[in-house]
């Protein structure tokens, strides 16, 4: 599908898992898009700039847009992180300044269900939710806090706007979902602490660009949406990573010692409080107010993460 217009459309971070294949899929429709790159390479046309730097954004990218979709963040799992607020916060507040000088008519804003914080785990997760304190949680990492401070800095803007809130999102190269299951596959065991097998939600990242497409032709929502394509229980999700591995799962369990441990540890976390608690967004509202085109399946999204991973080591 081609769009009816061309737009001209700024995506921030685009060497990125999702960035880079929202700004693909907006390239392939015919949009002229400008993309931003902080260190690593992106398209050849990207522009390299600290969005944490308004003066530098102002003066090294160029011209109007139509429309601002900004998916730069940094990720990470620190307590208190001063360099991740500046980006994922104040970058988000410039970006938003940007958009309105250059003329944008709809900020489009990459959001995470982590901007949920503690609540970011668990079943019926909708976007009435109350997102991460304003303030320091011990429960609460730096990173869940800016995504809802970013949130916070979008809503009081005067840009209009829509929110995505991703779910952990499934593909070759992704950067969380892939390195969490396969090491542990790898090794024959998945940790656990009470199988309960809860509903999890996910977004293949071949999805992501027709997603934002959606949103951008039927303009801006004024409110957030959980953004996923595929709620499924957690057994089922390890099943497919199972059968894209050619081996069977085995489960061991592990005490609260260790899970108060590993407290920290990402990827442990992801393992095991899904499986426990569930981590599920229901999406009605984005499948009602802006369909989307499917154009990956779950199983393909499984299976090219797999082969990525064991490609790279």
């Amino acid at each position: 599908m081609v769009a009816a217009m061309a737009l001209r459309i700024l995506v921030t971070g685009t060497s990125g898992f999702v960035g880079r294949a929202v700004s693909d899929h907006l390239r392939g429709l015919g949009h002229d898009v400008v993309g931003t790159v902080n260190a690593r390479p992106g398209h050849p046309d990207d522009v390299a700039v600290d969005i944490r730097d308004e003066a530098a954004l102002e003066a090294r990218i160029e011209g109007r847009f139509d429309v601002v979709v900004h998916g730069a963040a940094k990720l990470g799992t620190a307590r208190f992180d001063r360099a991740m607020r500046q980006v994922n916060v104040e970058g988000t507040r410039h970006v938003l300044a940007f958009a309105k000088r250059r003329g944008a008519a709809h900020f489009v804003h990459i959001s995470s269900i982590a901007a949920y914080g503690a609540r970011a785990v668990g079943e019926d997760r909708r976007e009435d939710t109350s997102l991460a304190s304003r303030w320091p949680n011990p429960a609460e990492t730096e990173y869940l806090r800016s995504k809802a401070a970013a949130e916070r800095v979008v809503v009081a803007g005067d840009v209009p706007y829509t929110i995505l809130r991703m779910p952990v999102v499934l593909g070759a190269g992704s950067s969380f979902a892939g390195p969490a299951i396969l090491p542990s596959l790898r090794e024959g065991v998945v940790p656990y602490l009470v199988r309960r097998d809860r509903r999890v939600s996910v977004l293949c990242v071949g999805n992501a660009g027709p997603i934002v497409e959606a949103v951008i032709a039927a303009g801006p929502a004024q409110r957030a949406y959980n953004t996923c394509d595929h709620h499924v229980p957690w057994d089922t999700l390890l099943a497919m990573y199972g059968a894209a591995l050619g081996r069977p799962l085995d489960f061991r369990r592990v005490g609260f010692f260790e899970v108060a441990r590993r407290v920290l540890d990402g990827h442990f976390g992801f393992l095991v409080f899904n499986g426990y608690l569930g981590a599920h967004f229901p999406s009605d509202d984005l499948e009602r107010d802006r369909p989307f085109r499917r154009l990956q399946s779950l199983e393909q999204a499984v299976a090219d993460e797999v082969r990525a991973g064991l490609e790279h080591g």
